[in-house]
């Protein structure tokens, strides 16, 4: 049985819905405002990145390279030219610097340290055999095609320089070794499917990119690599007249391709020193030798930014292979003393294990082996060198105290030490060399 409503209860009803209606309509409402300015708290998966415009440097390197002239040398004069350029020559660290290797530029001050640490590290450099040496992104390809019986003198500069930056863009969070291997995959399919001598830009346009996927496939994120390399052979064909860019602009123009990879490339094939190659090694030791601010530099690119401010200029071009030979070393845990001779040749072998990470006692001075136990990590290192650094500067502002009729002024006192505990066996064949 339904209810009976009557008009007058409508009506009512009515009325007092209008009422309460209005009443939420006029109501003040307090509202909390909140300014942009004042919000901290942002998303941990959302967060805004600041993106700084990089600053133009303003060091100008006033040795410029003609691009121009450097295409036209032929094989023996590029190699002996870009060998010196960059300081990849034979024995590169038993050569001494020029005497303003450490001035500063920008009338910056060097840090506290580091011309001791710098120089003590460039001292020992060539007794440790790092794969950087053989197989790093300048080397990799002249050792992989001495392998595949392709000797330095047949291969072309421009090929050369196409076989770094391919190499270059493949070591990427890879190990060179792997690297290595991807390169020497790369060149023998070149050999045996077009009859070019290694890898050129005709060969490459010819391979296509499930092929490169799978010839590379050792290296880190290979899927990505093959495509960029892909793109960037037939980018150089139609905006770079089938040659590597000349200038950091170009350079990063290609796919996959910054600000790391850029300088290290125009330095190894160009000559030229538009910036300092800083990678995970160089970053790392950077900051734990306080070369640069670890707060400020929160990224590699951050460290070359602030190593540019002062870092002479002379040592640009080998700062990056100086720390990486030695970060190579602490990352594998293979520093040690071996039986093998400096001189016998150790090259890369596909397929096999490499065991470039050992030091030579032949060669090797007292002073080398005795850092050896301190290699196992990073920081284990850098206290031993700060320590050795700070022990230098005490007999340095304590050495005009001492008896002259003893001690000989001219060399510095910690040779003294270093000629007692060298064998005169290992003094003769260090002389051999």
């Amino acid at each position: 049985m339904h209810c009976r409503v009557f008009p007058f209860d409508i009506i009512i009803r009515s009325k007092l819905f209008c009422r309460g209606i209005m009443t939420r309509q006029l109501r003040k409402r307090t509202r909390t405002v909140v300014k942009e300015e004042q919000t901290s708290k942002t998303s941990k998966y959302f967060k805004k990145v600041k993106v700084k415009k990089e600053e133009e440097s303003a060091v100008l390197v006033e040795d410029s390279v003609d691009v121009e002239w450097v295409k036209t040398l032929n094989n023996k004069d590029y190699f002996q030219w870009i060998g010196e350029r960059t300081g990849n020559i034979a024995r590169r660290w038993d050569i001494p610097l020029a005497d303003d290797a450490f001035q500063p530029i920008n009338g910056n001050k060097l840090p506290k340290h580091f011309k001791y640490i710098y120089l003590k590290l460039r001292n020992m450099r060539s007794s440790i055999n790092a794969p950087v040496d053989s197989v790093g992104g300048s080397s990799v390809s002249i050792t992989v095609a001495e392998q595949l019986g392709i000797s330095k003198e047949e291969l072309v500069p421009k090929n050369y320089r196409l076989q770094t930056l391919i190499g270059i863009m493949l070591s990427s969070q890879t190990k060179d070794e792997v690297t290595a291997k991807a390169m020497y995959n790369i060149t023998k399919y070149c050999l045996d499917n077009f009859g070019s001598r290694g890898i050129s830009l005709d060969a490459m346009l010819q391979i296509d990119e499930p092929t490169l996927d799978t010839l590379i496939r050792a290296v880190g994120f290979h899927t990505r690599k093959a495509k960029y390399v892909t793109q960037t052979c037939q980018i150089l064909v139609d905006h770079f007249n089938s040659e590597i860019p000349t200038t950091p602009e170009g350079m990063m123009s290609l796919p996959g391709v910054g600000p790391k990879m850029t300088y290290l490339t125009l330095q190894k094939t160009w000559g030229r020193m538009d910036g300092i190659c800083v990678d995970v090694h160089v970053d790392r030791l950077c900051k734990l030798f306080k070369w640069v601010d670890a707060k400020k530099c929160k990224t590699p690119n951050d460290t070359r930014e602030e190593l540019q401010k002062w870092l002479p200029l002379p040592l640009w071009r080998e700062i990056n292979s100086l720390l990486v030979g030695y970060g190579q070393a602490i990352d594998r845990a293979r520093v040690k003393v071996c039986e093998l001779c400096a001189t016998e040749e150790n090259p890369f072998i596909p397929g096999k294990s490499n065991s470039h990470n050992h030091i030579c006692p032949k060669v090797a001075s007292a002073e080398l082996l005795d850092m050896v136990p301190h290699m196992k990590n990073y920081q284990s290192w850098v206290n031993y060198l700060v320590k050795e650094a700070k022990i230098h500067d005490i007999i340095k502002d304590e050495s005009p105290s001492i008896d002259n009729t003893f001690v000989d002024n001219d060399p510095p006192l910690v040779k003294l030490e270093d000629e007692i505990r060298i064998k005169p066996e290992i003094k003769m064949e260090n002389e051999a060399f």
